[in-house]
């Protein structure tokens, strides 16, 4: 039942198909007071859960959402170039104990292209992620713990994974919002928060590397700026792992005895900024 609530809730679902699991009182019984209707004992009543904390007793309740408290998410500002692809860190600005997330990933599709979100801090897993939406440029998550997970300020809570279909400032193609799952984060005490992106203007890791030649024969050259220390690591277009290097400033990886093909570099500085693009390898 959570499951299929969850489902609802990040807006695959639009009704609960098939489900029974909430059965009230039947038409056979009279109940002379609402506020002290038991005891019956000839009835079955199942309530599946307030999976999102929304769930309210008083129909005179209004909306809240104006009056929670805010959080601050931040992503780099990276300068996209048409048709990189970019894993990119969300991270926390202030210690947070959460016990849930949920929000609605809303993109210009003119831009870019959001293909995944991924764990960081907060285990995100496949079934946590709608992706029923991307070509209309949204995409929601839910995720829920029955454990406050501690996040220290700067940690990562999950990446995005995203290609550019033009040049651009990230900052201008990519928002959170409410359209398909409500963006609302849950704390500790079960209080109310409201997740805003905000967006680093000092990171620039996609335009701050040379990676040269492409195509490569024996060797791959990195140089990076102002002294980065990046770890590099060089995988097949299947994920497999071929090497990893750890590099400092600029280096070479040694590719001599790597097939000819075309594989995948993903180059990873120690804030967590990342970014991934296409090498051929050719001898």
């Amino acid at each position: 039942d959570l499951i299929e609530i969850r489902k609802l809730i990040l807006g695959i679902y639009t009704t609960l198909p098939n489900n029974s699991s909430i059965v009230g009182v039947t038409n056979t019984i009279e109940i002379e007071s609402i506020q002290y209707p038991f005891p019956y004992a000839e009835y079955t009543l199942v309530k599946i859960g307030d999976v999102n904390g929304s769930a309210s007793f008083n129909v005179n309740d209004q909306d809240q959402s104006e009056n929670r408290s805010m959080i601050s998410l931040e992503m780099d500002d990276l300068n996209l170039q048409e048709n990189q692809s970019y894993k990119v860190p969300v991270r926390a600005k202030d210690l947070l104990k959460l016990v849930g997330v949920q929000s609605t990933i809303e993109w210009d599709t003119d831009l870019i292209e959001i293909t995944d979100i991924t764990q960081g801090a907060i285990d995100i897993q496949a079934d946590h992620v709608n992706m029923k939406y991307q070509v209309k440029g949204m995409m929601s998550f839910l995720w829920m713990s029955a454990e406050a997970n501690i996040i220290e300020e700067d940690d990562v809570l999950f990446y995005v994974h995203l290609n550019a279909k033009d040049n651009s400032n990230l900052s201008d193609a990519i928002s959170l919002g409410s359209t398909l799952t409500e963006n609302v984060s849950i704390t500790d005490d079960l209080q109310e928060v409201t997740p805003i992106l905000v967006f680093d203007t000092d990171s620039s890791l996609a335009t701050s590397l040379e990676i040269y030649p492409n195509p490569a024969s024996d060797v791959i050259n990195i140089r990076t700026a102002d002294n980065q220390s990046v770890y590099v690591t060089l995988m097949n277009t299947q994920g497999q792992v071929i090497l990893r290097k750890a590099i400092e400033n600029t280096g070479k990886l040694d590719i001599h005895n790597i097939p000819n093909g075309v594989y995948l570099y993903e180059i990873t500085t120690a804030s967590g900024d990342t970014t991934i693009d296409k090498i051929v390898i050719q001898h």
